[in-house]
């Protein structure tokens, strides 16, 4: 597959895989607002927060029971109602998210990027905070010897953001929702950075991707020029 073609329109009824094959599309296993309401939720976290919290939470649930976890459940739901499931890890969300916008219909998408989701931002600022931790990670490196699984967890989650965010700027909403942020494509250019070869080369199709937009090569060279290379 090209670069292009990783950003080619979708025909509507299926999705073309980096194969070069074309994948079946149906119905997301989780709702657009399930994804949206635990992207919020990370996205106050901050620096290793990420992880840390995450592990404590994981123990604590453990102890706590299945009651708590139903509670728990129930009142995150922002209309009220029961959601589908807690993610219980960023690392989980994400992966479900990469599947579901892979694997779902273009509805779905376009669900998730349009208000009041807006998910491109929040990809966006949860690679944010995931930079932060690598970064925090890397300071703390000698005091615990747990934070070098923690790092590659971060680089592993970094990757998977820049998924998720590839797919979405397969749409011509999810290109530009990319361009407006504030700091989006700054955020995108530090991953051309990345200790991880493969988060590198997405980063540069996501600028490459918004060099397509009207006045997005001038943005893109912006965001570059910021970097302290």
């Amino acid at each position: 597959m090209t670069l292009m073609d990783a950003f080619a329109p979708y025909d509507g009824e299926n999705r073309l895989e980096e194969s070069g094959e074309y994948v079946d599309q149906g119905p997301p296993v989780y709702n657009a607002e399930d994804y949206t309401l635990y992207l919020r939720k990370y996205c106050k976290l901050t620096g290793l927060q990420l992880y840390i919290r995450a592990n404590n939470d994981g123990s604590q649930k453990k102890r706590s029971g299945r009651k708590e976890k139903e509670t728990f459940t129930k009142e995150a739901s922002p209309t009220g109602e029961m959601g589908l499931r807690q993610f219980s890890t960023i690392s989980e969300l994400l992966s479900k998210l990469k599947l579901d916008l892979h694997q779902s219909f273009n509805s779905f998408i376009k669900e998730f990027i349009s208000e009041p989701n807006d998910g491109v931002a929040l990809l966006l600022d949860l690679l944010k905070v995931i930079q932060l931790s690598q970064t925090n990670i890397t300071g703390i490196k000698s005091e615990e010897g747990h934070s070098h699984g923690i790092f590659k967890r971060a680089l592993a989650d970094e990757h998977e953001t820049l998924l998720c965010l590839r797919l979405c700027a397969g749409t011509e909403d999810g290109a530009r929702r990319l361009v407006d942020h504030p700091s989006g494509l700054f955020t995108v250019a530090v991953c051309v950075m990345s200790n991880f070869s493969k988060s590198r080369v997405l980063a540069l199709q996501l600028l490459t991707r918004t060099c397509q937009l009207n006045n997005g090569h001038t943005q893109v060279s912006d965001a570059i020029s910021m970097l302290r290379l």
